[in-house]
């Protein structure tokens, strides 16, 4: 399987833990439904940049990952 990640079964909880937490961080409760499914799925790019970073695909740290997802959600929610 993936380094770090023995079966798909726990692959596949780390993603959801991960996934949940991301939108916990990025959906705003007060949002309309649309924004929400758009922020839902920003938080999934954030739980595959998280996951590049992990296996040291990207070069990055979380930090920087957020930062960019962050400035993605504020510029969307500034058009809206």
């Amino acid at each position: 399987m993936i380094r770090g990640f023995p079966t798909s079964a726990k692959l596949r909880r780390y993603i959801q833990t991960e996934f949940e937490k991301a939108k916990g961080e990025l959906i705003i409760k007060e949002l309309d439904p649309e924004p929400k499914r758009a922020l839902q799925r920003l938080a999934l790019v954030m739980v595959a940049g998280r996951l590049a970073v992990e296996l040291d695909i990207l070069r990055l740290d979380f930090e920087e990952i957020g930062n960019a997802i962050f400035s993605i959600r504020d510029a969307c929610l500034v058009e809206q």
